[in-house]
């Protein structure tokens, strides 16, 4: 999802891209003459290995996860296998032919007691999903001295056979079908095509460490269906404000995922987006999602 929009990004910057997928193709709005396509199990043996190997890259961005936190629950072993032990293959390949890593990590590290949450704040997972993401920052700073990992919460980037978050409320109002969105659950989201445009600026600014790097505002879910809906002009009464205290979900989730972005404003020079300017970068209602870039 972000992975393919990066990889557009990078191609029409003018960069060499090689992207490597596994069960699905790459979108032919990502391909090009600069893209090379690999397609491969990056957990089988030597995989990650002979890659690197192959396409010696100058900067190793993984954006591989397993991120359903139900299914985290339910899979453990593949949870520990995609959210840590690849992460730490990555940083050690990438560390070895000095080539910079860049890890695409969460929101959801933390209870969910406090808002807006600073880097230096320490982690507090409540689930399988975030002890696995936490000790896969773990493994990337360990594994390679010039690692940049990005917390972050993104949307906007809906494909064939995964819709994100917003395509799935849209689609849902647009079919007329009540929406149930949370109004005690908090973030601080951002669109991917800003995320992407970051993660650039980061990479050309050398940056290292940990950095927050998602939207300005803290939402809650409620808020983001609301305004979405009014952005596209839906019909606002299909939104119903929930809690996420009546549904009896698999995985125990943060109420509060919300982002401090102040460190990285700092760097960057810049505020971080508001959800109006996310909104922006997504220009239209995307009813055809092979096309929506």
């Amino acid at each position: 999802m972000l992975g393919s929009r990066l990889v557009r990004e990078l191609r029409d910057l003018g960069c060499l891209v090689t992207a490597v997928t596994c069960q699905h193709n790459l979108p032919e709005a990502s391909r090009g003459v600069n893209v090379t396509v690999l397609k491969a199990d990056l957990v089988a043996d030597n995989a990650v290995k002979e890659i690197v190997s192959l396409s010696k890259p100058d900067v190793l961005v993984n954006c591989v996860g397993l991120t359903s936190v139900d299914a985290c629950e339910d899979h453990l072993e593949m949870a520990k296998l995609l959210n840590c032990e690849l992460v730490g293959q990555l940083a050690s390949a990438a560390n070895s032919i000095k080539a910079r890593f860049v890890h695409i990590s969460t929101d959801h590290l933390w209870s969910g007691v406090d808002p807006m949450i600073r880097e230096d704040v320490a982690i507090k997972p409540v689930n399988v999903y975030a002890r696995t993401k936490a000790d896969g920052e773990r493994a990337a700073l360990s594994n390679c001295l010039d690692t940049l990992i990005l917390r972050t919460n993104f949307f906007g980037c809906s494909l064939p056979w995964r819709n994100s978050f917003d395509q799935w409320a849209l689609d849902e109002l647009q079919a007329g079908r009540q929406v149930n969105a949370f109004g005690d659950v908090y973030f601080t989201p951002i669109s991917a095509a800003l995320l992407v445009g970051k993660i650039i600026a980061l990479v050309k600014l050398e940056a290292r460490g940990v950095y927050n790097v998602a939207g300005c505002e803290r939402l809650s879910k409620y808020d983001f269906v609301l305004r979405l809906a009014k952005r596209y002009g839906m019909d606002e009464n299909l939104i119903r404000r929930a809690s996420i205290e009546e549904i009896n979900l698999r995985a125990p989730r943060p109420k509060d995922m919300s982002l401090d972005t102040s460190k990285v404003s700092a760097l960057l020079g810049a505020k971080m987006p508001t959800f109006n300017e996310s909104l922006d970068s997504i220009n239209q209602l995307r009813s055809d999602h092979s096309n929506q870039y």
